[in-house]
């Protein structure tokens, strides 16, 4: 069945990655303040939602939440 959901699109240290916003929110955290909440996020010149750390970790995160 299909299901909607939202996309969100974060440069990190200049790397983009791609994730759903559930995924995001899924513990808590920055990562779910950064969604969940009315607050604007720093975002770069394409208006990915930018994180200034380094990427070298950040796809493993990413796939730790998604499991």
């Amino acid at each position: 069945m299909y299901q909607n959901y939202v996309l969100s699109k974060l440069n990190v240290g200049g790397t983009i990655f791609q994730t759903k916003e559930s995924t995001l929110a899924r513990f808590g955290g920055v990562l779910n303040y950064l969604v969940e909440f009315e607050t604007i996020p720093p975002t770069d010149e394409d208006g990915n939602i930018f994180i200034d750390r380094s990427p070298k970790h950040f796809e493993s995160i990413l796939n730790y939440l998604r499991d």
